[in-house]
């Protein structure tokens, strides 16, 4: 996928890889449609905005350690928790 702006295909690489945030877009007839992933967060806690031409798609995953066995210990966590933010124009 290249940046509509710049055509360039590592900025949109960077720039999900700093979000997190990974997005679909297609184009029709009728206009854009935008899917975007967001495991862990209900839909009323994603903050979806247009301004102009600019998308901004944002929201926070949370942690759910208060869910751990206090006598456990992690051995891997990949998952990503934080706030994210993805803008596309």
């Amino acid at each position: 996928e290249e940046d509509p702006g710049t055509g360039d295909r590592r900025a949109v690489a960077a720039q999900t890889a700093a979000s997190g945030l990974a997005v679909d877009i297609r184009e029709s007839a009728d206009g854009y449609e935008v899917t975007a992933s967001v495991p862990g967060v209900p839909p009323d806690q994603v903050e979806i905005t247009v301004l102009g031409d600019r998308l901004r798609i944002r929201g926070e995953r949370r942690d759910d350690a208060d869910q751990r066995d206090p006598d456990g210990r992690w051995i891997l966590r990949e998952r990503r928790f934080g706030a994210f933010e993805r803008s596309v124009t």
